[in-house]
């Protein structure tokens, strides 16, 4: 079973939006692009409607993060990035998501906003704020769609480690999409996972710029 098929039957049946294509030697009025360069004329193209996907950043992205270019998709945040995945792959009232208490709030914030139950594992505050491995997947059932591990953990700052993360995306393979939060990343030693995206089929990644830069 491929990723692709834990996402709501509603996504799955949905038809790609295929965006005109611009042309150097056209004006789109219907994109509202004005026929000459607007204000001082220095080539800055706001006349034009913008690219439908942002291929060069995506390609830039993926080289600071090691990553093929279609890994990635950039989105205004990873706040937004843990939007579209709850309404891409659960169900409101049917699927559920889990996080590990503390965790970055705007999980269960964008799960009720979509009708999605949480469900919270606790970290092992009295071992340093450790990943319960064994309870997590206990905890999980048929409808848990999201497994949400922030790593470096915010508030508690810990890591966990790589070979818990990777039994998790094995035993929940086919069952559950795994989403590491990486937003504090760059102040810690420890190797993003990004590069496991091209391992596991149900491994997402969110990294930002907005903490280290």
């Amino acid at each position: 079973m491929t990723v692709a098929a834990l996402a709501r039957p509603e996504i799955r049946a949905l038809r790609a939006y295929q965006a005109p294509v611009s042309r150097s030697d056209s004006v789109r009025l219907n994109a509202n692009e004005a026929p000459c360069e607007l204000g001082t004329g220095l080539g800055n193209g706001i006349n034009r409607y913008p690219v439908a996907r942002a291929t060069a950043l995506n390609e830039t992205l993926a080289d600071l993060y090691g990553v093929p270019s279609d890994c990635v998709l950039a989105t205004r945040g990873s706040s937004e990035g843990i939007d579209l995945l709850i309404r891409a792959f659960c169900a409101p009232g049917i699927d559920q998501v889990l996080t590990t208490p503390p965790a970055f709030e705007m999980y269960g914030v964008y799960a009720a906003i979509q009708g999605v139950e949480t469900l919270g594992v606790p970290l092992l505050a009295a071992n340093d704020f450790a990943l319960d491995t064994d309870a997590l997947l206990q905890a999980c059932s048929p409808q848990t769609k999201l497994i949400f591990l922030c790593s470096p953990n915010n508030p508690a700052g810990t890591v966990i480690p790589r070979m818990e993360i990777e039994r998790v995306l094995q035993e929940r393979n086919g069952q559950s999409l795994l989403v590491v939060d990486e937003a504090y990343i760059e102040f810690s030693d420890s190797t993003s996972l990004a590069k496991l995206v091209a391992t596991y089929d149900n491994l997402v990644v969110l990294r930002t710029l907005s903490k280290a830069y």
